[in-house]
């Protein structure tokens, strides 16, 4: 396959994927209670195919690289965002007057979100930093704009959720946009040492083999 054809097939799958998460991610939102879960599948899907589809574009348009430094990008992304959403849950609690309650299962499945949720605006960090250059100003402008794309569509989607459950629903609502501009800091940061890194773990390697 050229790689023309490789990487429309990677556009496609990034546009079915964001069109299965947006209908799921609505349905499961406003639609009945026994459809919830399956829903929720269904825009879990979506995004997770959103972002293996940009991971293979990137691969065919940038190179092997690039996906090795975004995909691992991401996952520092998405253990800064799971700690910083797991502190705003407590924020919450506490303006509510509840006594936060931690679970295992809980706390890994925000985790797992943010891992497989993390991996699309982690790829596209790669070409928006490839077009606009490296510095934090422009990762500060990168998480702003994750938070119009994707942080205010979600948020309008749950915001009937978020004002049952919180006594101040402006607590949580600035926190879940800070923590997307937080994230596209992270990206940026993640991309200034973890080239190095890999380049570090590389030139070691062999001498670790031959001792």
């Amino acid at each position: 396959m050229a790689g023309t054809s490789r990487k429309s097939l990677g556009l496609t799958g990034i546009f079915a994927g964001l069109v299965l998460f947006a209908l799921g991610a609505a349905g499961a939102t406003n639609g009945a209670a026994q459809m919830t879960g399956l829903l929720g599948a269904i825009a879990v899907a979506g995004i997770v195919l959103s972002g293996v589809s940009a991971a293979y574009f990137t691969l065919f348009s940038v190179g092997r690289a690039a996906v090795i430094v975004g995909v691992l990008s991401g996952v520092v992304g998405a253990v800064v965002a799971w700690i910083a959403m797991r502190t705003m849950m407590r924020l919450v609690a506490v303006f509510s007057g509840v006594g936060p309650t931690l679970t295992a299962g809980g706390t890994t499945a925000i985790l797992l979100t943010s891992l497989m949720m993390s991996l699309l605006p982690a790829m596209g960090y790669v070409h928006f930093r490839r077009r606009f250059g490296g510095s934090f100003p422009n990762g500060l402008g990168y998480g702003l704009l994750l938070s119009v794309v994707g942080g205010v569509p979600v948020l309008l989607l749950e915001l009937g959720e978020i004002g049952a459950i919180a006594k101040v629903p402006a607590v949580p609502v600035t926190f879940f946009l800070v923590v997307t501009v937080v994230f596209g800091l992270t990206l940026e940061a993640s991309h200034r040492f973890l080239p190095r890194l890999i380049s570090v773990s590389t030139t070691l390697s062999p001498q670790v083999a031959a001792a």
